[in-house]
């Protein structure tokens, strides 16, 4: 409001030049002659100020060519809309305020929102210190004018509140609660990662946090945004006032930007040139908007499968089935978080994604030497620990069904055979250990830990003797028909209305057993068809059709043709 009482003062101030006093409506000065100046008195308040006399002469010259451009000056009384064609013919309608980037910011998002559903175009609009800039391509209606910046307060209030969440700076504020709360740690601790790899984590944070209703962080970024950087009361004042007429609104066309328009130019182009940070979810809309099923019809009878990179699918594949190296499961921790993630495994698929215990316990070893340390009894973690013998309830030729990524797993050897064939540098044989996957024996040990305190259980699925984990032991029985331990049952089974205790993880009332079963193989895998879906819960192909309907009507499967499905959140990601 000071710049605007400034610029107000100026105009009234303004003494010959090729412009005089404007009337706001973009009509041509009624009065010219004489070099732009200001009268003695405001000369003297600019002097006093710290401007000298080229400053004031350059000030007088500014105003008087903004004057010249569009009729009048914008203040903190008359807001001026001007509208002038680019380079390739297209408009941009440029509002000069001087409220400032906190307003205007909020203001600008709604602006947005009412073109898009009115035109049904996003007009990318551009907030500054000095303005809105609004880009309007060529249309049959009519070009707007000063009426697409009025607004009820409530209605504008209500726009920003829900259209704040899919802004850039939502994103980046995003990102920096997640780095308070300790979500953007690096891989290597004391190491700093790169502002792009930030950036990247945070979108694949901020994704993933979409999908929980309530996420704190979410609630946070969406407070910071609305209290912290938007001044939602000052832009409530203005629409107030433009309503009342005590800041009136003038319109102007012009040929080429008017000098107050060119820095908005400038910081518009910087915007758009340099644009990278939106959310991923927006991203992610951009793809899934093309129906995968239009899209097999264009490429000629092919499917989304096959523009998608096969290297890249294979990573993804090896990722979401804990498969890859840096994805494995260590110790028992982590194969209690794996059982929960990936559902029911056979002793050799858990083998495979965990970590050999050498490779597991060396820095363990290393701390235990530095400190003398003398040992103790053998446990299913130490590198000595014997191998209990393997299970054979699960033949292999069972197995390569049951996941898909299972079957373009590397062969995996056993810790110590790897090690009794490791060249003798320590750093080879440290690749070596964590290339390699652990033996049945070591990963059969774990599990009967883990059965010991009551963390999992084995069950037989389709023949085939799998181990659960305990709070899968209710789904499994109602979806599956699945036997499972007492224990079991009574920590996975849903509460009686006002039994103490806390909540199952994931509440029976939200979705089917069977369609979180089936849910939950699907967001831990890649394209993957109703016979494989069918092989890992131990159900006929028949059976599994009805739930991948209903997440596909839900928006949480995507048909990618064939008879083919995939997650809709690991499509966005490949």
């Amino acid at each position: 409001r000071a710049r605007g009482a400034l610029l107000r003062a100026a105009e009234g101030a303004l003494r010959g030049g090729e412009g005089g006093a404007a009337d706001g409506q973009g009509d041509a000065p009624a009065e010219a002659g004489g070099e732009p100046a200001f009268d003695d008195a405001f000369d003297r308040r600019l002097a006093a100020a710290g401007l000298d006399e080229d400053a004031r002469r350059n000030f007088a010259a500014l105003v008087d060519a903004q004057r010249q451009a569009t009729g009048a000056v914008p203040t903190d009384r008359l807001l001026v809309v001007e509208r002038c064609e680019d380079e390739t013919g297209e408009w941009r309608v440029i509002l000069h305020s001087p409220f400032g980037r906190r307003v205007h910011e909020p203001w600008a998002l709604a602006v947005a929102e009412r073109v898009r559903a009115t035109l049904g175009f996003d007009c990318q609009a551009s907030a500054a210190d000095d303005g809105i800039i609004v880009r309007i391509p060529l249309t049959e209606a009519a070009l707007p004018g000063a009426e697409l910046f009025c607004f009820d307060p409530d209605e504008l209030e209500a726009v920003v509140r829900e259209s704040v969440a899919t802004t850039a700076l939502f994103a980046a504020r995003f990102r920096e609660c997640a780095a308070r709360a300790l979500l953007m740690a690096p891989a290597a601790p004391g190491r700093r990662a790169p502002l792009w790899q930030q950036r990247l984590r945070g979108g694949q944070i901020l994704e993933a946090a979409r999908r929980e209703p309530g996420f704190p962080l979410i609630a946070e970024a969406a407070r910071e945004c609305l209290a912290d950087v938007f001044d939602l009361p000052a832009l409530r004042e203005v629409m107030t006032a433009i309503a009342a007429g005590t800041v009136r609104m003038a319109e102007a066309r012009t040929t080429v930007p008017s000098p107050f328009a060119a820095p908005l130019v400038f910081g518009y182009l910087g915007e758009h040139l340099y644009e990278g940070d939106l959310p991923h979810a927006e991203r992610q809309a951009s793809l899934l908007a093309v129906d995968p099923e239009l899209l097999g019809e264009l490429l000629g009878g092919g499917s989304v499968e096959d523009v998608l990179d096969p290297e890249v699918t294979a990573q993804v594949a090896a990722e979401l089935q804990r498969t890859a190296p840096a994805r494995r499961a260590r110790g028992k921790e982590g194969l209690a978080d794996l059982l929960r993630d990936l559902g029911p495994l056979t002793v050799e698929q858990v083998a495979r994604r965990l970590v050999p215990p050498r490779a597991a316990r060396l820095d363990a070893v290393s701390r235990e030497t530095a400190e003398g340390a003398t040992g103790g009894p053998a446990r299913a973690g130490d590198a000595a620990a014997p191998e209990a013998p393997c299970p054979r309830s699960a033949p292999s030729s069972r197995l390569s069904g049951a996941f898909p990524s299972d079957a373009g797993a590397a062969s995996c050897r056993g810790a110590d055979g790897e090690a009794a064939g490791a060249p003798p540098d320590p750093a080879v044989r440290q690749a070596a250990f964590e290339a390699a996957c652990a033996t049945p024996g070591f990963a059969h040990a774990l599990l009967r830990e883990l059965e010991g305190e009551r963390r999992a259980y084995p069950a037989l699925i389709g023949g085939v003797e799998r181990w659960a984990a305990a709070g899968d032991a209710w789904r499994l029985r109602e979806a599956l028909g699945v036997s499972a331990p007492d224990w079991a049952l009574a920590q996975s089974a849903p509460l009686a209305a006002g039994a103490p205790g806390p909540a199952p993880a994931a509440s029976p009332a939200v979705e089917s057993p069977l369609d979180a079963l089936v849910a939950r193989f699907a967001r831990t895998n890649v394209a993957f068809a109703e016979e494989d879906v069918a092989a890992a819960l131990g159900l006929g192909p028949a059976l599994v059709g009805e739930p991948l309907g209903r997440l596909a009507a839900a928006g949480r499967l995507t048909r990618l043709g064939r008879g083919r499905w995939v997650d809709s959140g690991v499509l966005g990601r490949l």
